[in-house]
């Protein structure tokens, strides 16, 4: 949110702890999930692609709320 890596916004400061803040949100996010799916009984063994598949959604998953807040925020101010 805000500043992209590179291309920060005029008068916005650009630092490593929002990106970590994002990193460990959506780290959190995939990890519920993970604890999830586990206790759930929909991984039923096996190696591989079952945490990295919980990291991508978590990722996608902390997206989505990010995006939902913006458009909310938007509606919000255009009333």
């Amino acid at each position: 949110h805000g500043n992209a890596p590179g291309k920060p916004k005029p008068g916005k400061l650009q630092n490593a702890l929002p990106l970590f803040g994002s990193f460990a949100a959506a780290g959190a996010i995939a990890g519920l999930i993970h604890a999830v799916t586990i206790h759930s009984g929909y991984w039923n063994g096996g190696w591989g692609g079952k945490a990295g598949l919980c990291a991508f959604a978590g990722c996608w998953v902390y997206r989505g709320i990010g995006n939902a807040i913006e458009i909310a925020k938007q509606k919000g101010a255009a009333n």
